[in-house]
């Protein structure tokens, strides 16, 4: 009788498989560039450590960067004149996500070109890559992973979607731009003042970044955090990401404004080929790297076909997306070998890093902020 006996370590072998998925979906992921380390300042932070199963609420501990005067002279004193900070929690519930295929009857390998294992295989990895981008965004956008697309793209939904003061503003017309509260943030609102003419434009851009850059941290009507921007290049440049829907970025370049004063990223220095995040970027405004996105959230406008497009600004911390089971593959033969499953799963949850600002005020997304416009 002969036997077929696959030996320990066998590159073939399932667990092989699993690694190979899970890295080669986060490189078909086009945030790729903005994946980093606990630490790191990327606006995506990336945790494959987490011990848990599926179901389980793993809280984050953090500290938010503060703005801290030094302490100048000879003569001042260092004892009593300190400057403090805090440690915050976060909560990220993570659970099972599975993709599966299957192969009917002995006949169905025999009658196509493709090799259907590797086929369902690549499949796998396709759509782990495109959950992956689109559970970020929404993440991103306020929108819980679990919300059904029904929900959150309805014209009247009336959850809001950013936290804090200075988290979000629509365009106003093609040349302005009009700031927008946590609570004006849902899309009931949003979908009622938002009209075709109220385009993306630089001047959108220029409100968030003043607004931003302009946070007094003895106002009594302002947050207190700044939202960080990230250091990119070999001079540690500071920028801001921002990441547009294809309506929003034709109409950008449409802009005179744009047209005439955009930096491009080779003027930047920045673009080189192991430069992910500003490879295919539209420009740079004000220190603004501003790229497209097909999987910005883009709920409908009243009862039309309109859509209002909830573009993001990013800095540092945005969010967390984290794994205590990367993916995990598996094949089965089933009814006498005719048929072959084939699935794999991962554990896991995304969240926004959400806090109360340093003064125990008001909660505020601490590095994504959303710019509305049409389409």
């Amino acid at each position: 009788m002969a036997h077929f006996i696959r030996a320990t370590g066998d590159g073939a072998n399932p667990i092989q498989h699993s690694m190979d998925i899970f890295h080669e979906h986060l490189r078909l992921t086009s945030l790729a560039g903005l994946f980093g380390k606990k630490g790191s300042g990327k606006p995506i932070i990336m945790d494959t450590t987490l011990k848990g199963k599926s179901g389980d609420v793993v809280t984050y501990h953090f500290v938010p960067h503060a703005y801290a005067d030094p302490i100048l002279g000879q003569d001042a004193s260092i004892l009593g004149n300190e400057s403090k900070f805090s440690e915050y929690t976060q909560t990220l519930t993570i659970d099972e996500v599975n993709f599966a295929f299957r192969r009917k009857g002995r006949m169905t390998e025999q009658r196509t070109l493709l090799n259907t294992r590797e086929e369902m295989r690549r499949q796998i990895v396709n759509h782990f890559a495109q959950y992956n981008e689109d559970a970020l965004m929404k993440t991103m956008s306020g929108v819980s992973a679990t919300n059904l697309t029904g929900d959150y793209l309805l014209a009247a939904n009336t959850t809001d979607r950013v936290a804090g003061v200075n988290r979000c503003w629509r365009a106003n017309g093609s040349a302005s731009a009009t700031a927008v509260t946590a609570a004006q943030s849902d899309n009931d609102y949003l979908s009622s003042n938002v009209v075709a003419t109220d385009l993306f434009s630089p001047q959108l851009i220029d409100e968030a970044v003043t607004a931003l850059a302009e946070i007094d941290a003895s106002s009594t009507t302002s947050i207190t955090y700044r939202m960080r921007p990230i250091k990119i290049g070999p001079n540690n440049e500071e920028f801001y990401i921002l990441l547009i829907s294809p309506r929003a970025g034709r109409d950008l370049r449409y802009n005179p404004e744009w047209q005439a004063h955009a930096y491009s990223i080779a003027d930047r220095g920045l673009g080189g080929k192991d430069d992910l995040i500003s490879n295919g970027a539209l420009g740079v405004w004000n220190n603004v790297i501003v790229k497209e996105s097909q999987h910005i959230v883009r709920p409908l406008i009243d009862a039309g076909t309109s859509r209002f497009a909830r573009n993001l600004l990013l800095g540092a911390d945005a969010m967390i997306s984290g794994w205590a089971k990367t993916t995990d593959y598996t094949e089965e033969l089933v009814d006498h070998g005719r048929e072959l499953s084939v699935a794999a799963y991962e554990i896991r949850g995304e969240t926004k890093v959400v806090f109360d600002g340093n003064d125990g005020s008001t909660d505020v997304d601490m590095g994504v902020a959303q710019l509305i416009s049409h389409g």
